[in-house]
């Protein structure tokens, strides 16, 4: 089943990727007529700075501290109606390389040629389409939300697997927005790296894929003026798991190529000031050891009411259920791990008030739930309290 569905996978990514080199050529009868623009790109984007105080069960102190949590710089160049160049560059948790903190990543890098409004080409780093507010995450001012929903919020990513639940990176793109009377329908598929990037500059070239596999997914949607609903996938193959093969009582298990699916689902409705807001995300690995499980469940709900044109304010859960898996020693010698599911449960509530265009004060707070049902791992409770100004500039 896996070799079928590697083979299948494997072949559907080659097969995407011709298709839009060969789309991308078609339109290439433009190349060269590109008209040239003396007009500087735009340059513009988001931030969002906040105050936060945080307890713990835990024996160690309570902090309160300020953070830049995100800074999004982007520029852009619409070279013509039909043509566009886009730099989106991201800094996290006040990133300053000399002090070692925080986290510097180009989030995209693409050009995009429009046929029309049905369809478009992108090609180039890229952040893929997968449930709604993926592609929207960036925007903070755009969001209520200091600490966006765990799955989305790239300064806990020291803490949280992002990269497990959502694809981050893809670099081949077809996409576009089909209306029918009163409905849109939303379609998009892409192809990128599979997570197995080398980071070790002793094995060779950095950034690059190890592995013959290719990142495949998509997401269908219809959208009126009231409701918004859709649907995402993914499939990927990791090898990280090799790295605990030593650890497995079969230590001949072979744990390369390991497909990894992804399956999302979004929904938005409006009615009145009301506005409510879920999204689901279930990732399973396929892996052939009875002794590994990292299987993941993610669900958040918002319900949103807007007091006045300018103030937002909602109540939220979330819930993230993990496998969790740990090395348990026995003396010098090691034979065997300790599994536990991991719950988390966070009860949010919020508000945002819009100053002016652009600039966006918020407060939220928040109550996280841990449990294990292993006790041989220990969790606490914690909770948040923050404010913060979110501007576009």
């Amino acid at each position: 089943m896996i070799t079928s569905a590697y083979t299948f996978g494997r072949h559907m990514g080659i097969a995407a990727l011709v298709a839009c080199l060969a789309t991308v050529a078609f339109a290439g009868r433009a190349y060269g007529q590109l008209p040239m623009v003396d007009e500087p790109p735009l340059v513009f984007g988001y931030f969002q700075n906040s105050l936060a105080y945080a307890d713990s069960d835990d024996p160690d102190p309570d902090n309160t501290y300020f953070l830049l949590q995100q800074l999004n710089v982007i520029l852009q160049r619409d070279w013509s109606p039909d043509w566009t160049a886009f730099v989106n560059l991201e800094f996290v948790n006040t990133y300053s390389s000399s002090r070692m903190t925080g986290a510097f990543n180009l989030e995209e890098v693409w050009l995009r040629h429009r046929f029309s409004r049905q369809l478009s080409v992108k090609l180039g780093l890229q952040i893929p389409e997968f449930n709604r507010l993926n592609a929207i995450k960036t925007k903070t001012p755009l969001l209520p939300y200091i600490i966006r929903p765990l799955a989305y919020e790239s300064s806990l990513a020291d803490v949280v697997a992002l990269d497990e639940l959502v694809p981050s990176q893809a670099f081949v793109s077809l996409y576009g927005s089909i209306p029918c009377r009163a409905v849109k329908f939303d379609h998009a598929v892409y192809v990128g790296n599979s997570p197995n990037i080398n980071t070790d500059r002793s094995q060779g070239q950095t950034g690059v894929d190890t592995s013959r596999t290719f990142l495949l997914g998509g997401r269908l949607g219809a959208r009126t003026n009231d409701i918004q609903v859709g649907v995402s996938g993914t499939i990927d193959y990791v090898d990280f798991l090799q790295s605990v093969r030593v650890f497995l009582t079969d230590t001949t298990t072979d744990l390369r190529e390991v497909p990894r699916y992804r399956l999302g689902a979004d929904a938005r409705f409006m009615a009145g000031r009301f506005v409510v807001e879920a999204e689901a995300i279930i990732v399973r690995y396929d892996e052939s050891s009875p002794e590994i499980h990292l299987n993941k469940d993610f669900y958040y709900a918002t319900v949103m009411a807007n007091i006045s044109d300018r103030c937002v304010a909602y109540i939220g859960f979330w819930y993230l259920e993990q496998e969790v898996v740990a090395v348990e020693e026995r003396g010098i010698a090691f034979r065997g791990l300790e599994h536990g599911k991991y719950r988390l449960r966070i009860p949010t509530a919020g508000a945002a008030w819009t100053v002016t265009d652009g600039i966006v004060l918020k407060a939220q707070v928040g109550r996280a739930d841990q449990s294990v049902d292993n006790k041989a791992f220990t969790v606490s409770e914690f909770s948040y309290y923050g404010v913060a100004a979110s501007a576009m500039f």
